[in-house]
């Protein structure tokens, strides 16, 4: 069953000492995004729940918001990271080189250097924490592929419809195109009697130009391979399996199809037919952009 690529999904999971919460939101996209926000503390984690992201969806652009809470107040172990610290201090003596920059460096100062203080967990911690990180995000996962999974009933819903109105007036097109060597054969000795003036009519050759006309114009097979296409389109979305890319192809066809059959006929009717098929298509690949 195809998949829309929109959905929601939340997921926690805990144990005595941490709480963790992942919001997952995914929106249509060509290729497979992920955007991962997520404390400081943890940035280790980022390539672990990228990794389960992968494993689980091939297509869709995911925010996915991580919380870490505490369970307990404890004191927290930090490591210095004395060799950035000392490329700051460098850095900053060489600006002062430089510039005629005033001022000392003070304890303050040395605080708000980004990456000189970092948490430091056990690894025991780290473990325990990317247990339960990967369980959070797998109740999340299952949350938004469930929303995925209804949207994408719906939308299976209205492009098996659309794929319904192509069929109807694809037969409509045969129809009509049925009548057309009748219609050209009246239209014809219509026009030559007018021209001929009373003069006698040779039938052979009208009948000739009748069979000519019709082998030029004859849309049989522009019309099996857009119905061939349909069902193609109808088979694809049964599978148990991205289909959001290989849904383009039958797409591309049955308007290269289409085309023919406007450029074969040259009939104000089918014409009509066709402009609807094409406005069906539109939509159709519209919808498509979604599913996964």
């Amino acid at each position: 069953m195809a998949l829309s690529m929109t959905g929601f999904g939340r997921g926690t999971a805990e144990n005595a000492k941490f709480q963790i919460s992942i919001e997952l939101k995914s929106v249509n996209h060509r290729f497979l995004e992920t955007n991962i926000r997520i404390p400081r503390t943890y940035n280790w984690l980022e390539d672990k729940l990228r990794q389960q992201l992968q494993n689980s969806f091939s297509r869709g652009k995911f925010d996915l918001l991580v919380q870490v809470l505490l369970q307990k107040e404890e004191t927290q172990k930090v490591r210095i990271n004395f060799s950035l610290l000392e490329g700051y201090i460098n850095g900053i003596n060489e600006i002062k080189k430089i510039f005629p920059v005033e001022g000392e460096l003070r304890l303050e100062h040395i605080l708000s250097l980004d990456g000189v203080f970092l948490p430091e967990n056990d690894d025991e911690d780290m473990e325990q924490l990317a247990i339960l990180s990967a369980q959070a995000l797998s109740g999340a996962i299952e949350e938004l592929r469930q929303m995925r999974v209804a949207e994408g009933s719906t939308l299976v819903r209205d492009l098996t419809a659309r794929l319904d109105k192509l069929n109807e007036e694809m037969q409509s097109i045969s129809a009509r195109a049925a009548e057309l060597p009748g219609l050209y054969r009246e239209k014809l000795q219509k026009r030559i009697k007018e021209l001929l003036d009373g003069t006698p009519v040779d039938e052979n050759r009208i009948a000739l130009e009748v069979v000519l006309f019709t082998d030029r114009s004859s849309i049989d097979e522009e019309i099996t391979r857009f119905l061939s296409h349909i069902q193609q389109f109808r088979e694809a979305l049964n599978r148990n399996e991205p289909v959001g890319r290989r849904l383009d192809f039958p797409i591309q066809e049955m308007n290269r199809e289409v085309n023919t059959i406007g450029s074969k006929t040259n009939d104000l009717g089918i014409s009509d037919h066709i402009v609807e098929i094409k406005t069906e298509l539109e939509k159709i690949r519209e919808q498509i952009q979604n599913i996964e």
